[in-house]
């Protein structure tokens, strides 16, 4: 393993950026500046959430938005809203040990929050959110191509536990170990996608250590195609290293970002299931859902980047 290339030393112990020599008194000044901003953070983002919210109700063109909320029931948005901000918390805590764990938590927490923020307004697969945390470490100093592979590996980590969820339910439901409708281009045909998907993703490096040579052949295109190859190859390898480490911020910040996302869901499914609607009235589960990420996405990005 190269040295603290991966968040990690030689010997397993965490390599951090942190700058050491802080006194207790620095120490004590960096605490209460953490409580004034976490203060000031939660006013903002309960402004911008009001702001918001008055939005939806009182500005023309928004009328589809109002019919929507008013057939979801405020005690399961509240709900659903609270999976959400759990689902973005562990997003940060995945993030903090990908990128660098000696950055503080609360530059940590901005960043991460942003991307969920925009990843949310800029739907492209999270690739918006990433993006802009691209951008924000580029302004800290951080090098172009360990900004490139460690992006890969975020993406790759935070989609681990649903590619692993896919291709565990697909599979046992193709094989009757799970209860359930089970029909296989539902079931069995995503489960050997996810498969097929992450096999490619691990032949990556291997691609990535072949001999180079197309900067010279085929000129500036070809040479962008192979700094992508080997950023994605070095992507590859980096979360392999975070997999072993044993982290548990990566394993927890992964299942967590996946679970209480997928919780967000349970709660508009057993609120459509709950309630008997007509056929002309608005899916409980989209207006459920769509409230949730509407009112606390936005609003997240909203304080963060202020």
């Amino acid at each position: 393993m190269r040295p603290t290339s991966h968040g990690y030393s030689r010997h397993g112990r965490r390599a951090t950026c942190e700058q050491p020599g802080r006194d207790r008194g620095a120490a004590a000044r960096t605490s209460r500046r953490a409580r004034a901003s976490l203060r000031t953070g939660v006013t903002r983002l309960a402004i911008v959430a009001a702001a918001v919210a008055l939005a939806v109700v009182l500005l023309p063109g928004l009328g589809g938005v109002r019919d929507r909320l008013s057939h979801v029931t405020p005690g399961w948005l509240v709900l659903a809203a609270m999976f959400e901000v759990l689902s973005s918390l562990w997003y940060v805590a995945l993030f903090h040990p990908v990128f660098c764990p000696g950055i503080p938590w609360r530059i940590s927490y901005r960043i991460g929050m942003s991307e969920v923020g925009v990843a949310a307004l800029l739907p492209a697969a999270g690739a918006g959110g990433l993006a802009l945390g691209a951008w924000v470490l580029s302004r800290r100093g951080k090098p172009p191509e360990r900004i490139a592979a460690r992006s890969v590996a975020f993406f790759l980590l935070s989609s681990a536990a649903n590619v692993a969820a896919l291709a565990l339910f697909g599979f046992g439901l193709a094989l009757g170990v799970f209860g359930g409708p089970a029909p296989l281009g539902l079931t069995l045909l995503p489960a050997l996608v996810a498969v097929a998907a992450l096999g490619l993703v691990l032949l990556l490096p291997r691609a990535g250590r072949r001999p180079g040579g197309a900067r010279q052949r085929h000129g500036r295109l070809a040479a962008l195609a192979t700094r992508a190859i080997h950023a994605g190859a070095r992507g590859v390898e980096d979360s392999l290293a975070f997999l072993r480490s044993g982290d548990p911020l990566v394993y927890g910040g992964s299942l967590g970002y996946w679970a209480f996302d997928n919780a967000v869901l349970w709660v508009c499914f057993a609120r459509s299931a709950t309630r008997r609607r007509s056929p002309s009235s608005p899916p409980p589960t989209s207006s459920a859902n769509s409230a949730a990420r509407f009112l606390f996405r936005p609003a997240s990005a909203a304080w963060t980047s202020a």
